[in-house]
């Protein structure tokens, strides 16, 4: 089955954002292992930071 999460964030810290947008992902599925991921963002977006910060949940 394939399963679509969305989350989202205003926030303009980098690492607030994606940990907002990462429990708003990870209250949706509920315990499923995601295969994938997309971020949308703007260039302004510390994506090393991100990256880290998603690892270090797994």
């Amino acid at each position: 089955m394939f399963k679509a999460v969305v989350g989202h964030s205003k926030d303009p810290d980098s690492l607030s954002a994606v940990e907002e947008v990462l429990q708003q992902c990870a209250d949706f599925i509920a315990g499923d292992i995601p295969k994938t991921g997309i971020i949308f963002a703007t260039i302004d977006l510390e994506l090393r930071k991100i990256n880290v910060q998603y690892l270090s949940r797994s």
